[in-house]
């Protein structure tokens, strides 16, 4: 009878042993496997279309160009479609992406697109491949269906920013009483806005991620604390690197962050 009880609970101590190991092995598998995926290209950030099924963009989109906002921390898609806004969740593993399910605007949309082809092309599951970082591919059946550059999506830069950090600076210490604000004019390419005391404007242009910023104009009103305000102005001036999200824009030079704003909610 001991030798039966002490069989039993030996099979029941390898049984054990191999369920954990077995449970071990899934849950390595199970990491290795998980969103996005071991050895899978990075896709997080803003990308623009530059083909559809092999056209070229300016050829079928008449209106906005198409773009595709990646948040792979909230495992969610979003942008413009060529005249609507669209946004839902997406799967990527393994290297393959799928939102089949976008919810989009209904703006009746006079200029010529192809929409309703961009939603079906990004609803399938796609391979993604990436180029030097900065070109995004999505292919279906070993054939390319989609090209997109690293770029920005310059509608998510509509309204009023609030500089939330600057470059070795406080902003609540340099800026006591007016936190300077930004805000785009995207028809005639400036923004403009508080500085701390006075008003400032400037052009801009933006290439892909790069922003250049030309000479800061504003007005000449006297105020008793005047460095932030000089520190602001000289900071965005010149070419910086950019980043928009829907609450955060970011402007960098040389890999550091030397501005950001956040949406402000008055």
């Amino acid at each position: 009878m001991k030798k039966l009880v002490k069989l039993s609970f030996a099979l029941a101590m390898i049984l054990s042993l191999g369920i954990m190991a077995q449970s071990c092995k899934t849950s390595k598998q199970s990491s290795k496997n998980d969103y996005p995926g071991e050895n899978t290209p990075n896709i997080t950030g803003t990308w623009v279309l530059k083909s559809l099924n092999g056209q070229p963009t300016a050829s079928i989109f008449k209106g906005k160009t198409p773009t595709m906002n990646i948040d792979v921390v909230e495992k969610r898609i979003f942008g413009n479609g060529g005249c609507n806004g669209y946004t839902g969740s997406f799967t990527y593993e393994k290297g393959i992406l799928s939102a089949p399910n976008l919810a989009s605007t209904m703006m009746m949309c006079p200029d010529e697109n192809q929409e309703h082809q961009f939603h079906q092309v990004l609803g399938q599951p796609n391979k993604v491949s990436i180029r030097d970082g900065v070109l995004l591919q999505l292919s279906n059946n070993g054939k390319v269906v989609a090209e997109f550059e690293k770029g920005i999506d310059t509608s998510l830069l509509i309204g009023e920013w609030k500089l939330e950090t600057i470059a070795d600076g406080d902003v609540a210490t340099l800026f006591a009483d007016n936190i300077p604000t930004i805000s785009f004019d995207l028809a005639e390419s400036r923004f403009g806005g508080n500085a701390g005391c006075n008003r400032y404007n400037a052009t801009y242009k933006i290439e892909g991620t790069t922003i250049t910023v030309g000479p800061v104009m504003s007005t000449r009103m006297a105020c008793p604390n005047m460095e932030g305000e000089g520190k602001f102005t000289q900071i965005i001036t010149g070419t910086s690197s950019i980043e928009a999200g829907l609450n955060k824009i970011t402007f960098s030079k040389d890999g550091k962050v030397i501005l950001t704003f956040v949406k402000d909610v008055k």
